[in-house]
């Protein structure tokens, strides 16, 4: 069973592998695999030798039970409380401390950062923004600029490379070097030939257009405008460069930025 596993190992490590995939095909190849202590049992009882023959049926059945462990972890994605993963993991000291960080960091991260004032919540609304090429290129120069100042951490939640893979092993998704939205140093809203643009950069002699209100809610911008005076709360950036599992170790993967908007609004007086 373990030349089976070797083998594997040894023809996966030329090609890229997922990997929940290449778990998932260890999951399976063990499984097949553990039969043949069922076997090599068989034969010893054949032959008389009854204690070693007990011996391999009760590595059979522990293999049996990591392997259905593994079934369903990597093939439904849930958990049980038989599994005695975490005990072990407690035994042996716990988590590494990067990835409690970054797990506390996450935790501690606002979801958006109110930099043009201080609204009621009941008078905001995440607004759709669209953008063509030109205004995603600005968003990337955007970007580019808050790294070269060290704006805000662009590090992956703070997590090391080991610490990711366990994430992604725990998710089943990719982490972004800015996974929490933050906003960006300055940005405003004009009014431009009846279009609602939205505008950000490291300052206001810098602004850069970055796309144009298209929806408020649910509802499309010009009926919005009819009912309320809108004004632009919060504008974030995230997303960026995406580390995957790879066959040893993480991969970087080149992505883009998104932008994610919210408004304030009041109700025209007329």
């Amino acid at each position: 069973m373990f030349s089976l596993l070797d083998l594997a190992n040894h023809y996966l490590g030329f090609i890229n592998v997922n990997l929940k995939l290449k778990n998932r095909i260890y999951t399976v190849l063990g499984f097949l695999g553990n039969w043949y202590l069922l076997y090599i049992a068989s034969r010893y009882f054949i032959n008389g030798y009854y204690v070693r023959g007990s011996l391999f049926i009760l590595a059979f059945f522990v293999l049996l039970y990591f392997i259905v462990l593994n079934v369903i972890h990597y093939f439904t994605n849930k958990t049980t409380k038989f599994d005695p993963s975490p005990k072990i993991e407690k035994l042996l000291g716990g988590p590494p401390k990067e990835e409690i960080e970054g797990d506390k960091r996450r935790r501690m991260q606002p979801g958006y950062v109110q930099t043009n004032g201080l609204f009621d919540s009941k008078m905001l609304m995440p607004a759709t923004l669209r953008t063509n090429r030109n205004e995603k290129v600005n968003i990337q120069k955007i970007a580019d600029q808050m790294k070269q100042v060290k704006y805000s951490d662009f590090d992956y939640d703070g997590l090391s490379d080991d610490a990711i893979i366990k994430e992604i092993q725990k998710t089943g998704k990719p982490v972004s070097e800015l996974a929490q939205p933050v906003a960006f140093p300055f940005f405003e809203l004009k009014i431009e030939d009846e279009k609602m643009n939205v505008y950000a950069g490291m300052n206001q002699i810098d602004k850069q257009l970055i796309g144009r209100l298209t929806h408020v809610g649910l509802s499309d911008i010009e009926t919005a405008k009819e009912q309320y005076d809108i004004y632009l709360a919060t504008a974030t950036i995230y997303g960026g460069n995406q580390k995957v599992a790879g066959r040893s170790s993480v991969i970087e993967e080149s992505h883009k930025f998104h932008v994610k908007v919210q408004i304030a609004y009041k109700e025209k007086e007329n």
